[in-house]
């Protein structure tokens, strides 16, 4: 890590024991729950993280919804997520954090448990996207969320998967044998 990433988790490991001290386990929850993005997320995508059953220690306090609304606020007036408040009904579409912040929380997730929560996270969000997912993508747009599908399928330790159905089946169906022998020898 560079200065500037040691400053910027320092500052974050001293937020991490205020919500504690403070029993803001929501907002740490979800905080953990962006370290599962490498982009910003959606909340339909962070709702799939949330639901029941629970993920221990990721989502133990997370899956009740009536207190996201307020979490959400509390992390974006603290400067940590920035929302993208749709309507002025305050409903809410997408949330993010500096990639510093997601990589931060990203790390702590894979270290507790023995990683169980980090796969299972990703697990869910492959099943998410999955669902939207096109058969056989024709452009850009539908190519971009399979790749998506197949990076969190593979953070969930399914590579098989990964391989077999998203790559070789879907992604690369239109090349020919050739080509994706030369692709493997490339790797």
């Amino acid at each position: 890590l560079n200065e500037g990433a040691r400053h910027t988790f320092k500052a974050l490991d001293n937020y991490v024991s205020w919500f504690s001290r403070g029993n803001l386990y929501v907002e740490l929850e979800i905080l953990h729950i962006l370290g599962l993005f490498d982009r910003s997320a959606e909340i339909e995508a962070v709702n799939a993280v949330r639901m029941k059953p629970v993920i221990p220690g990721l989502t133990d306090h997370a899956v009740d919804p009536a207190f996201i609304g307020d979490a959400l606020s509390r992390l974006s007036k603290a400067g940590l997520i920035a929302r993208n408040d749709a309507d002025k009904n305050g409903t809410v579409d997408f949330i993010d954090a500096h990639p510093l912040i997601r990589q931060y929380f990203s790390d702590r997730l894979k270290q507790a448990q023995d990683g169980k929560a980090f796969q299972e996270g990703h697990r869910r969000l492959y099943h998410h996207y999955l669902k939207s997912a096109s058969e056989y993508p024709t452009n850009a747009s539908e190519m971009s969320l399979l790749y998506r599908v197949i990076g969190h399928c593979c953070q969930a330790e399914e590579v098989k998967s990964a391989f077999d159905d998203l790559l070789v089946r879907r992604a690369w169906r239109n090349l020919s044998e050739d080509t994706r022998e030369r692709n493997f020898a490339t790797r």
